[in-house]
């Protein structure tokens, strides 16, 4: 069954309600509807070209992902107008619920870039940008998250340093954190072997739900379904994860994997859970950079503390 899930900011919640799920029928690929409705700032002008940028940068990322179901930006805005909603990033639970019945859309976007600065450094031009971007439930009006995406980079100019300091912040980066809060979740629908380290396994969620080769997905199986002689709800159980697979190949409603690690026989029926990594390739590029130049700096430094006691 495929399920998608919003990892709702909740203490201790082992349950992820989803926004769409199917058992094989019309509806198994159905992919969550979403909108990005606007961006805002408190630096700049409504109509400011930063803001149409920052809204483009958003709009690529969500349908590169593959995961939604995009609304084009020219119905959004035509719905809008006709309605006369003007949104902001302190949108109300009943604007959202309303303007997700108009739009049909199950998730939206409202952003506001906080800080876009740019300061000369002698012949160039270094600029940070922070947007806040908000993910919003449109059926029910609740706050899902907030993300804070920073960028910083450097540019002949302030206008190429502050957009390359936007274009930094989104990306991977952006992506990845989508990732983390939309997952999806199947299961395991048939293994080959005997369910252990580099035997194949089948799942029920493919190319068509955003799945691509090599994502990962840990498959776990339920370890307590009731506490205090009281039975827990579906997909409130506690899970105990029993291995890692590894995407090979997909179709566009299953994926075939290689189990990569077993502290358990995988079965017919676990549920399999998209495993985000923690940081984006880019990511670990800075940070391998940065280590790197940590490094250079100090044998430069012991080289030169040498020198000058010689």
């Amino acid at each position: 069954m495929l399920m998608w899930s919003l990892l709702w900011p909740m203490a201790g919640a082992a349950a992820l309600p989803a926004l769409a799920q199917g058992a094989g029928g019309a509806d198994a690929a159905a992919k969550p509807r979403l909108a990005v409705l606007g961006v805002t700032s408190p630096v700049f002008s409504r109509s400011s070209a930063f803001n149409e940028y920052v809204l483009n940068l958003i709009t690529h990322d969500v349908t590169t992902m593959g995961r939604f179901d995009v609304v084009e930006r020219s119905h959004i805005d035509a719905v809008l107008r006709e309605q006369r909603f003007q949104l902001s990033g302190a949108i109300d639970p009943a604007t959202a619920v309303e303007v997700g019945r108009i739009l049909g859309v199950d998730i939206g976007i409202i952003a506001s870039v906080e800080v876009l600065e740019a300061r000369r450094v002698e012949t160039w031009y270094r600029a940070e940008a922070v947007t806040m971007v908000r993910l919003i439930d449109m059926q029910t009006g609740r706050l899902i998250s907030t993300l804070r995406v920073e960028g910083s980079a450097t540019g002949d100019t302030s206008l190429e340093a502050q957009r390359k300091a936007l274009d930094h912040g989104f990306g991977s980066r952006f992506r990845n954190r989508l990732a983390s809060v939309f997952s999806f979740q199947g299961s395991v629908i048939e293994v080959h072997g005997e369910g252990l380290k580099g035997d194949t396994v089948f799942i029920s969620v493919g190319r068509s739900h955003g799945v691509q080769v090599g994502a990962e997905f840990e498959v776990k199986r339920p370890e307590v379904t009731t506490l205090a002689g009281m039975q827990l709800p579906e997909g409130h159980y506690f899970m105990r994860t029993v291995a890692a697979i590894r995407v090979t190949d997909t179709s566009s409603e299953f994926s075939r994997a290689t189990v990569v690690r077993a502290d358990d026989r995988v079965l017919e029926g676990d549920t399999v859970v998209e495993l985000v990594p923690a940081k984006s390739p880019e990511e670990k590029s800075e940070t391998l950079l940065y280590v790197l130049t940590a490094l250079l700096v100090a044998v430069l430094l012991l080289n030169y503390g040498g020198d000058a006691a010689d």
